[in-house]
């Protein structure tokens, strides 16, 4: 983005603020709707959606994490004391024999040098392709966010074309009041200044007037609904109030439609359609990886185990005929070493997922029952705008073809009646409103035609010229 100097900024917002509300240049359908595709938060949701359903697709093609674990066991600190004193008296070949004797021993009791460790890495297998089906499933989720923004896109597509359409109608009868008041203006004129010389009646003069009137609170409904929608359009990007003074395009007499065309397959181009697609295969994974599930995993632990053996010692004394003597020994244990090798199975005796199966099976019927309910949904709602459609122009042509060239020709004679002192100014306007009042009811007819026509652009998920010219083939 370029930096623009402080000064120039400062300016342009004294400018802005100097000036009146709409300076910009005519607003065209695809800058709107390029203005709400780059602002709308709601497509910012559904792409953060998508970002998190991607992130969820790769956490799920991931193997299970090993479990390592240790394990002490006999681990105690209290040992044996065994002590014992003696005393004997005996006669053998050498003569009298006498003594006593102390013994006292301890087996070392058992601390953490002498008790079982046992140090074991357990990794969990999973059996029946179930990581390949979880990461199925994440894929498909993840293409059902996807789907979903193209849903909200299209959507917002469709509604800002309904609010361009909005500004048009009501952009295009603001001029059309004010080529009515140009004309009729200076006819009021005309009929106050004959008025006033005694030519027409002073009533006439009223009634131009009441006319001239109506017509300007007919201009100022006009604005307002102008500035209404306006606002309207320009909230959808965010606005807080409208950047733009026109927009650019009109509304055609009537645009081409196609009368015998199959709704039902126009209706599968909709994002919605697509969305149900997606939302179908991931209930079809899901049921997959249900039935994978039933397969119980396997674990596989590799281990290492040593264990140690008892520490004893003795101690004694001895005291006799024979004179005095001491003893002592200690002994050392050995520590023992293996190596853990297992494998443990669930036994399915209990559970053996049919819910989950079951559950799965019942969400895809599911699916596929709402994928048609929205088909048939469509399909009626584009059956009711084309015979709208039609309806709207059918009257059209019969009002364009036949009604309005009619009025234009009473008033051209009018004109010529009024001209040649015929007729006067107030038999004139008075015709010219008659045509004002057709005209605003064949732009009414047709503003509705074209909104109808977005709306079935919408549902049937392309232009409606595409669908005329699939049509036609």
């Amino acid at each position: 983005m370029v930096n623009r100097p402080l000064l120039l900024l400062m300016v342009c917002a004294a400018a802005l603020a100097a000036a009146p509300a709409c300076l910009a240049a005519p607003l065209s359908l695809a800058e709107a709707q390029v203005r709400v595709l780059e602002a709308h938060p709601a497509l910012e949701a559904e792409n953060f959606e998508i970002e998190a359903a991607v992130a969820l697709a790769a956490l799920a093609r991931l193997r299970p994490n090993p479990v390592l674990s240790l394990e002490v066991e006999d681990l105690r600190w209290s040992g044996v004391d065994s002590r014992g004193t003696a005393s004997n008296l005996g006669v053998g070949l050498e003569g009298l024999n006498a003594g006593i004797a102390r013994e006292r021993g301890d087996d070392g009791g058992s601390g953490p040098d002498d008790a079982e460790w046992t140090l074991s890495l357990e990794q969990p297998v999973e059996l029946g392709g179930k990581r390949g089906k979880r990461g199925a499933l994440a894929e498909r989720e993840a293409d059902v966010a996807r789907a979903r923004l193209e849903v909200t896109r299209f959507n917002l597509l469709s509604e800002a074309a309904l609010a361009f359409v909005e500004v048009l109608g009501a952009q295009e009868e603001c001029a059309l009041l004010d080529a009515a008041r140009a004309r009729l203006q200076p006819l009021h004129e005309a009929v106050d200044a004959g008025v006033q010389a005694g030519k027409y009646p002073p009533v006439d003069s009223l009634q131009s007037l009441q006319i001239v009137e109506q017509l300007g609170l007919a201009r100022r409904d006009a604005e307002t609904r102008l500035r209404v929608a306006r606002q309207a359009l320009a909230g959808m990007w965010g606005a807080a109030s409208a950047d733009f003074d026109s927009v650019d395009g009109a509304l055609p007499a009537a645009p081409g439609f196609p009368k015998d065309l199959a709704w039902q397959e126009a209706a599968k181009l909709h994002p919605l359609y697509r969305e149900w697609d997606a939302v179908l295969a991931a209930s079809e994974a899901e049921y997959a990886l249900a039935r994978a599930e039933r397969l119980p995993d396997i674990a596989v632990t590799l281990g290492y185990r040593t264990r140690g053996g008892a520490d004893a010692s003795s101690r004694g004394w001895s005291a006799g005929t024979d004179g005095v003597g001491w003893t002592g020994s200690d002994e050392s244990g050995d520590r023992e070493h293996s190596v853990l090798l297992g494998v443990s199975v669930p036994l399915p005796l209990f559970n053996r997922n049919r819910g989950s199966i079951a559950a799965a099976q019942y969400r895809m019927q599911s699916a596929s029952a709402r994928q048609q309910a929205a088909l048939r949904e469509l399909e009626r709602r584009m059956n009711v705008l084309a015979v709208e459609i039609e309806g709207e122009i059918g009257a059209l042509t019969e009002a364009s073809g036949r009604l309005l060239p009619r009025l234009r020709e009473i008033e051209a004679s009018t004109l010529a009646g009024y001209n040649q002192g015929r007729f006067n100014a107030f038999d004139y306007m008075q015709v010219l409103e008659d045509e004002l009042e057709l005209e605003q009811a064949l732009l009414a007819r047709r503003t509705r035609l074209y909104q109808a026509v977005v709306e079935l652009e919408r549902l049937s998920g392309r232009p409606l010229a595409a669908v005329s010219e699939a049509a036609a083939k």
